[in-house]
This record gives C-alpha cells, structure tokens and sequence, in this order.
C-alpha cells in the first residue's frame, strides 16, 4: 500500500455539466445524493442540480413522501350494505 494512499482525496474530479447530467438520465434527486457523498464537490453538485431541475421541469421544493400503505382502508361500500342489509 502506497504511503500517500490520502493523495486521491485531494484530487478535484471534475464534474459533469447539467446538459451532460440530462444527456445520461440523471436526476436532480440522484445528484444532489451524490453531493452528499462528496463533500468537496457538493456546493458545484448542489448548483448543477438545481440547474437539471430546472430545464427538466422537477420541483425540488419540498420532500414529498408516499403514503403509508399500511394503513386501514374504510370501506364505505361495504359499511353500507351492512346497514342496508
């Protein structure tokens, strides 16, 4: 193992455009988590994510979360029949 094994965290890897982001299918959301993963990077990462979102129409307003599937449906139809019954 080489002593310098540090050196390769002080490279600067250069980071795609947001037309060659779009040009691969990569999203707003996907890059800004590779920001996450890369501190040195992140503010450039950060800009060009919210340039994707722009030119592709993505809103990165808020965190929208799915509903929780798991929850009880009512079943209105059904209640009705019991009482109708």
């Amino acid at each position: 193992m080489s002593r310098n094994h540090n050196a390769l965290r002080a490279v600067a890897f250069p980071v795609l455009t947001a037309q060659e982001f779009i040009a691969q299918g990569t999203g707003p959301a996907a890059i800004l988590s590779i920001a996450r993963s890369s501190p040195a990077a992140a503010a450039e990462l950060r800009a060009t994510a919210r340039i994707v979102a722009r030119l592709t129409g993505v809103d990165l307003g808020g965190v929208v979360r799915p509903a929780n599937d798991n929850a009880r449906k009512s079943r209105p139809a059904v209640a009705a029949g019991r009482r109708a019954a």
